[in-house]
């Protein structure tokens, strides 16, 4: 019987396992190869901002205030924060390593720059508070001209005490990798310069808003975490689709859709393994492939191989583990079709072969169920232009999910 023949396909554990360790590598270097990339990008966005700070220019402005005013605790606190801000700086890291350690790498550069940000902000803060007070004190003595026109004037921080300044550097101090540190420091200066409120009420609050701070802050997803998801998010996306689709910002959602992806992407990874063995079978027993084509809405690679000047076999395999074989007709170079019944004997020729595929597949760990056998018959026969798919490889993006097609 050589009419159109469908089954069913089983691959065996073991050649599954060794699928799943090759795409779980195969995802490995995608990986590490886009978080290299992600950790130069941010190495340069890093430099580009690094450059246009002027670290000089804070200390011969710190330098030129201490001339006529006492050491402080804003001169304190910023030869504190600028000496952090030349460490952050130049802080440098090996890149290199499996995906994970590669994570930690670009979470460290990513924190790097939000801390030096940060430490800027607060810097540029300190620097005008310290401008007043050196106004302040050269209308007391006139003793040196202080010019600065970079600096904007504002009210300064009148009668704070050393307690006071020092719990609100120290929070200030471990907000500084805070994602809203500009959002989170305007609560503190509020406190800091209401004048209604005593020094250790103003104390109390701040220290209330920062333990509300903290508590918030354990509720939020680790940055490792969401930076090693969408990673991975990124790769299965470009292996399965070609490009990476638009990452999900709910966590869960993202989380959802990787599972899918990952199912999707060892079902493709199967479905191209399937393909390749039938074409080292059928080149075995003498065919030469004519053409092939993938069509990835059906999740279906299709074969053609030459038979006799009259027909073609067309082997189908589907990623859900289906198989179809049939002989084909070939249209004539006219466009017109061969003799039916031309089709029809050669149909009965392929029935010894069919059964030399089967049990050539098996070599492979592939096992074929059949499910329908038909019978050579013309009613069978159908004509393709196998020119017209020679060297096709047609993918569409919408894929389907896949149910599970192994022997586990």
């Amino acid at each position: 019987m050589s009419g159109p023949k469908y089954s069913d396909y089983v691959l065996e554990r073991q050649r599954l396992l060794i699928i799943k360790a090759q795409l779980e590598a195969e995802l490995e270097r995608s990986q590490c190869e886009q978080i290299i990339e992600n950790i130069n990008n941010c190495i340069e966005k890093s430099n580009i901002y690094f450059s246009q700070i002027n670290i000089e220019k804070y200390e011969e402005n710190i330098s030129d205030a201490e001339k006529i005013i006492k050491s402080t605790a804003i001169t304190i606190e910023l030869k504190k924060l600028i000496s952090e801000l030349k460490t952050n700086i130049s802080t440098q890291y090996i890149i290199k390593g499996n995906s994970d350690a590669l994570i930690n790498i670009l979470n460290c550069y990513e924190r790097r720059l939000k801390r030096v940000k940060n430490l800027v902000m607060r810097i540029d803060d300190l620097m005008q508070e310290l401008n007043v007070q050196f106004n302040q004190q050269q209308q007391e003595n006139r003793e040196i001209e202080f010019e600065n026109t970079e600096w904007d004037t504002h009210n300064a921080v009148s009668n704070t005490s050393e307690n006071l300044m020092a719990v609100y550097s120290d929070i200030l101090e471990q907000l500084m990798e805070c994602e809203n540190f500009e959002e989170e420091k305007a609560k503190y200066d509020d406190i800091l310069h209401n004048h209604s409120f005593d020094d250790n009420y103003k104390i109390s609050q701040m220290k209330m808003n920062f333990d509300s701070y903290l508590v918030e802050k354990q509720t939020e997803i680790n940055n490792i975490e969401v930076l090693k998801l969408r990673s991975e998010y990124t790769s299965l996306s470009n292996l399965i689709y070609g490009e990476c689709l638009e990452i999900p910002d709910d966590i869960n959602i993202l989380k959802e859709d990787m599972s899918e992806m990952l199912v999707e992407a060892q079902s493709q990874k199967v479905g191209e393994y399937v393909a390749e063995c039938i074409k080292k079978v059928m080149e075995t027993l003498g065919y030469d492939i004519a053409s092939s084509e993938v069509l990835s809405a059906q999740t279906m690679t299709k074969q053609y191989y030459d038979y006799t000047d009259n027909s073609a076999i067309n082997i189908a395999s589907s990623e859900n583990g289906s198989m179809m074989f049939e002989v084909v007709g070939k249209k004539k170079k006219d466009g017109t079709n061969v003799d039916t019944s031309a089709v029809k004997s050669d149909m009965e020729r392929f029935c010894p072969d069919y059964q030399k595929v089967k049990q050539g597949l098996q070599q492979y760990g592939i096992s074929l169920n059949d499910k329908k056998l038909c019978p050579p018959d013309e009613k069978y026969v159908r004509f393709v232009d196998i020119k017209k798919y020679a060297s096709t490889d047609r993918r569409i993006t919408v894929r389907k999910r896949k149910k599970g097609i192994y022997n586990e």
